[in-house]
């Protein structure tokens, strides 16, 4: 009965199982759109790492630059530590303007494109003892796939910086 049964299965199926015209060309197909899809993903995760790590490498050099130059040295004398927060700040945001090249509106542009856009959250600066904490996004249109995605990759970014030197 079984052998039967097994039998009358192949010659129902067997045509599909065993006409195999073009399989190959769809399989290949695949496999070639399979990899354009891996290596687009591949490369937008790399360009994301590339530029949190750029983005959060400026912020701390732009956060400790604007701690050091609003040090108050009349209070080191008295062996206090503290900052102007108003020097503070306008030395950070001189900092990303003249540095990384970021226009009023946060936006950085090479060669007449849309880089990246730099949002702040928060900036909080506490005069004593000095610190200075960012956070924000970054803003980046993806590398590949821009029509199928219609969106921007968001980055989150926070530099912290304190100082407590007398001397």
């Amino acid at each position: 009965m079984k052998h039967s049964c097994l039998v009358c299965l192949k010659d129902k199926y067997g045509k599909f199982t065993h006409n195999n015209k073009g399989a190959a060309g769809v399989l290949v197909l695949f496999f070639v759109l399979f990899f354009i899809i891996a290596f687009g993903a591949v490369m937008q995760w790399m360009q994301v790492n590339t530029v949190k790590e750029n983005i959060d490498r400026e912020l701390s050099r732009a956060v400790n630059i604007s701690i050091d130059l609003s040090m108050m040295d009349n209070y080191r004398y008295d062996r206090i530590s503290r900052i102007d927060s108003d020097v503070a700040k306008d030395v950070f945001y001189l900092y990303l303007f003249e540095e990384l090249g970021l226009d009023s509106d946060m936006n950085r542009y090479i060669d007449g494109r849309l880089q990246y856009h730099l949002e702040f959250e928060t900036i909080n600066i506490i005069e004593s003892p000095p610190q200075f904490t960012v956070e924000g996004r970054v803003l980046i249109d993806p590398i590949y796939f821009k029509d199928l995605l219609d969106t921007k990759i968001e980055i989150p970014v926070k530099a912290k910086a304190k100082n407590q030197r007398l001397e």
